[in-house]
């Protein structure tokens, strides 16, 4: 009963987030001047867009990253936030589209909501006018890549609370800590992206994609020991509690009390 009353808010929250992304779309296109930027460099851009974001890596049943942020932050470095809006929403619409229209144009509009505010943000703090050797730079980056996650990491949890009925507080405190971190992480790629294509093009772009790659599989490694790890203690834990009945359960409850002794 509570999932069907949940329904319609979730549809209205989806179709408002879509119709907000659509908007801004439409509006980008018709604020953009085109003949600024060659057309080869937004192809080339928005290829890399779908390559590292058909590559997701999940960190839970709800959160993914990838290094398509990478990409995308490089873009709003070189060119502004309409264009960097355009890409991405249609990258991730082409990317999500077998899942269905409704998942594909909300992801492609949650996400290109997302790069479109952090690129605003640089913009309006002045970003495009300091050099990448100045102090102020890297504070207006900063700035833009917390709204970035703040934009993003809101308006997917919003949707899975919804779907799931989970709380957003729970949600947010499981699924979302540390991805700030991944972000941050991810920044110096970008600038090496930005400052390879000023200097030799797209050539180097390509170049540099392969030692991104890596860098992504490295984390995916890394993702998936972490879960292997859990799994081995989990079946660790079920052998003990196997062998002797009237303790089952007691390295559970153990584990629950050590965390909320460990968070107090």
């Amino acid at each position: 009963m509570k999932s069907d009353k949940k329904k319609p808010l979730l549809d209205f929250y989806v179709y408002t987030v879509i119709i907000g992304g659509i908007v801004l779309f439409l509006y980008s296109l018709l604020t953009i001047d085109f003949s600024h930027f060659p057309l080869a460099q937004i192809i080339t851009f928005l290829v890399l867009i779908i390559i590292t974001e058909a590559l997701p890596i999940h960190l839970s049943p709800h959160t993914s990253i990838s290094v398509s942020f990478a990409i995308i932050y490089a873009f709003i470095l070189l060119t502004n936030p309409y264009l960097v809006m355009i890409a991405t929403f249609i990258g991730n619409v082409l990317i999500y589209m077998k899942s269905g229209w409704k998942k594909s144009f909300f992801n492609g509009a949650q996400f290109a909501i997302s790069a479109f505010f952090s690129g605003y943000v640089f913009q309006l703090l002045g970003g495009y006018s300091y050099t990448w050797n100045q102090f102020a730079y890297y504070i207006t980056i900063v700035i833009s890549i917390l709204v970035f996650f703040l934009s993003n990491a809101s308006l997917v949890v919003i949707v899975v609370s919804l779907s799931t009925g989970i709380p957003i507080p729970v949600l947010w405190k499981k699924d979302v800590n540390g991805i700030l971190l991944q972000y941050f992480g991810l920044f110096p790629y970008s600038l090496l992206l930005y400052l390879i294509y000023l200097r030799i093009g797209y050539i180097g772009l390509f170049l540099f994609f392969f030692p991104l790659m890596i860098a992504r599989y490295s984390f995916k490694l890394y993702v998936e020991t972490k879960k292997v790890h859990l799994e081995l203690l989990r079946a660790l834990t079920a052998a003990l509690d196997a062998k002797d009945p009237y303790t089952q359960g007691h390295s559970a409850r153990v584990a629950k009390i050590s965390l909320a002794i460990a968070e107090k």
